[in-house]
């Protein structure tokens, strides 16, 4: 059973309400996700507990929006930030990403998500966790179609994806004039096999930067502590 808290150097994520818990999917978005002290608003897609957004507002002094669709995680992700250091800086808005996108007017620097990937599999007993981790809700289509809907022309979208649907994922991207202009596979263990993908989209395309991220060997890398090193508390408990 998951801790009902999860404690980072600035400040905690109370999940006890939440459909997903805090996972390094997550703290590896934040973290890698480039920010710029010019943006001056962030869209969260699906925010969950608010890691993302509070990670996003630690880095940098932007507004930050953040949509979800269940509504006990969106009560938890507003107890999270009105606890954090940054509540001014986020703004929770419950509802559909879809909905969302139909009527604001507000346009974004930078749109995030660590999005459901599950399609056409056995679904979690919850209705909550079966939403948040499965695509029924959040197809890969709608996530583009909506942020080509509110990016800005120089914007970015960032995800966190299985490295297997990556490929699918980046096809439907470049369909929609969104090109790669970032990436890092994620290697679990060295010398495995990548387990997640790390993209930046741009609407305007440019050589694409590469690099791999090994997590451990043996020990955690400096890679790894480097990246992480600001959120974690103790470099311990990793979750996939």
């Amino acid at each position: 059973m998951a801790n009902q808290w999860f404690r980072f150097k600035q400040f905690t994520v109370w999940q006890d309400q939440a459909a997903m818990k805090v996972t390094t999917d997550g703290v590896l978005l934040g973290a890698w996700v480039r920010v710029d002290p010019t943006m001056t608003r962030v869209l969260d897609v699906g925010t969950g507990t608010g890691l993302l957004a509070l990670m996003i507002s630690q880095r940098c002094c932007v507004a930050v929006d953040a949509v979800e669709i269940d509504p006990l995680s969106a009560e938890q992700a507003r107890e999270n930030i009105s606890r954090s250091p940054w509540p001014e800086r986020i703004r929770i808005v419950e509802g559909s990403f879809q909905e969302y996108v139909s009527f604001t007017e507000n346009r974004y620097d930078l749109v995030v998500s660590n999005p459901p990937y599950f399609s056409g599999c056995l679904k979690s007993s919850s209705p909550a966790k079966a939403r948040a981790r499965h695509t029924d809700n959040l197809s890969p289509e709608d996530l583009l179609d909506g942020t080509l809907k509110v990016l800005k022309p120089a914007g970015r979208l960032a995800v966190i994806l299985p490295a297997v649907q990556a490929g699918a994922f980046e096809f439907l991207a470049r369909d929609r004039h969104l090109y790669v202009i970032r990436q890092c596979e994620v290697v679990p263990v060295k010398d495995g096999k990548p387990g997640r993908m790390l993209f930046e989209f741009s609407l305007q395309p440019r050589k694409r930067e590469k690099e791999t991220l090994v997590i451990r060997a043996g020990d955690y890398t400096p890679e790894y502590l480097r990246l992480t090193g600001e959120f974690y508390l103790k470099f311990q408990g990793l979750f996939w």
